[in-house]
């Protein structure tokens, strides 16, 4: 009986991920957003949508979800997609794996996942069941739907065992070394009373701040100076110096002078430097 469980169980693992580029390329024509380079297709989004949807009415056993669950599965196929196109090449070039043999034991082995544990559960005793998952890959073959839920719950046990081995990953690699913990031991015995007020800027009136000429044309200086004795200074260098001139040469002609030279129409000098 095992083996027959575990040869179903391989089966519908692999899964069909065969589509056609002619295809991809068409559903991403019009797309719904951009995840680490990659243009997500209304197509793709709308049929990962759609699956997801008809899976949680099987297990809810509800003919339609709620508009709050509708958003609900929309954010979780767009994390879905996020964990595919961001998450699982790092993965890969990290080394993690989730190999089939994992995934079956996943299922019906010795470390089973907290998916299948919290999907598969007794109603009368509310704890997991073996027996109901393999009553339930049973039917894979025999009923659509099923086959469809079951591709859902691999998928999401599948995420969840990649986020569980980067963060184990992560977490053996942090260190923390003596003279950190005695850094923060001794930060910690350090306390302070602060008194302090706060005005944001937001609450300055413009009308009450005044600029002289004389402190624009220093400041319009200095800038010119900059630029000329300043030659191996970099693109942002003349980029700022730019905006900046612009900034206080376009101010009201009481509080500036404005020269042709330094006329905000003028192209800025955005180039790098010889």
């Amino acid at each position: 009986m095992s083996v027959v469980i575990g040869i179903a169980l391989l089966s519908f693992l692999l899964g069909d991920f065969g589509n056609t580029g002619a295809k991809l390329m068409n559903d991403r024509k019009m797309k719904v957003g951009t995840i680490n380079g990659e243009k997500i297709g209304y197509a793709e989004f709308a049929d990962k949508v759609d699956v997801y949807t008809k899976a949680l009415e099987t297990m809810y056993g509800s003919q339609s979800l709620s508009a709050e669950q509708q958003e609900n599965v929309k954010n979780q196929v767009w994390q879905a997609l996020i964990m595919q196109y961001a998450w699982e090449p790092g993965f890969e070039q990290s080394g993690l794996q989730v190999s089939e043999n994992e995934q079956i034991d996943m299922v019906d082995g010795s470390f089973i996942s907290p998916v299948i544990r919290t999907t598969f559960t007794n109603p009368n005793t509310g704890t997991f069941d073996p027996a109901i998952v393999r009553n339930f890959v049973t039917q894979i073959d025999k009923d659509p739907t099923a086959a469809l839920v079951w591709n859902f719950i691999k998928d999401q046990m599948i995420q969840q065992r990649y986020l569980s081995k980067y963060i184990t990953l992560v977490a053996k690699g942090m260190y923390v070394t003596d003279l950190e913990v005695e850094q923060g031991v001794a930060n910690s015995d350090i306390t302070s009373a602060i008194s302090y007020i706060v005005k944001d800027y937001s609450q300055v009136a413009d009308s009450t701040i005044d600029i002289s000429q004389a402190e624009v044309k220093n400041i319009t200086t200095l800038i010119r100076i900059f630029s000329v004795r300043r030659p191996r200074a970099t693109s942002n260098t003349y980029c700022s110096t730019y905006y900046l001139r612009t900034a206080i040469t376009s101010m009201p002609k009481s509080t500036s002078t404005r020269s042709p030279r330094n006329s905000p129409s003028a192209k800025p000098r955005c180039n790098t430097p010889r």
